[in-house]
């Protein structure tokens, strides 16, 4: 029994933080990895990303700046998330109301996201892709506390951006540690 409850107070603190654009790919990586750490999901939500895949919303403004994931969903939508949530400590929604990504209302919302992480004091913070709007937050971040996923190392034609560029290598210059989905992405 000892042993349990040490084994217990090792695994680390952990924050994913993901775009709904990739919610469907995450759900996978969450699966992984849940049981092995303390697990927090964080889920971003803007008025450009409230439909996704897997993911929908008519608005974004009716919501406070942080809700649990099972308060603004439908009980049945609901009840479809639910398996892969089991095991996760807390699944919430930050809320982005403003158009721009690098706006006033995006600096405010990642600034709460900062103080949410230090007030929380995850081990590590995991950024499912390098987000704009919460691109503040990294103010609040050590070095040895970040790991970010890229999913796409060269833009797709036409998605090539120099503010985007700006946005994924502070994110990168940020990282203790980089994962990619295949070999290939690493070495491109």
């Amino acid at each position: 029994c000892q042993y349990k409850i040490s084994n217990i107070m090792l695994k680390r603190r952990v924050l994913y933080y993901v775009h709904t654009y990739f919610l469907d790919s995450c759900l996978e990586t969450l699966q992984s990895i849940k049981t092995h750490v303390n697990l927090d999901l964080v889920i971003e939500v803007s008025p450009d990303s409230r439909k996704s895949t897997v993911f929908e919303l008519s608005s974004t403004k009716k919501f406070k700046r942080l809700e649990k994931l099972e308060n603004i969903l439908s009980p049945e939508k609901w009840l479809l998330f639910k398996p892969y949530f089991e095991n996760i400590a807390s699944v919430e929604v930050l809320f982005f109301n403003g158009k721009r990504m690098l706006g006033l209302d995006s600096m405010v919302g990642g600034i709460f996201l900062g103080r949410l992480i230090r007030s929380r004091n995850y081990d590590i913070v995991h950024f499912d892709t390098a987000s704009g709007r919460a691109i503040s937050s990294l103010f609040f971040l050590r070095h040895d506390q970040m790991a970010l996923t890229i999913h796409d190392p060269v833009p797709h034609p036409g998605e090539e951006s120099f503010r985007l560029d700006i946005i994924r290598f502070l994110y990168l210059r940020q990282a203790m540690s980089i994962l990619f989905y295949s070999t290939y992405s690493s070495i491109c």
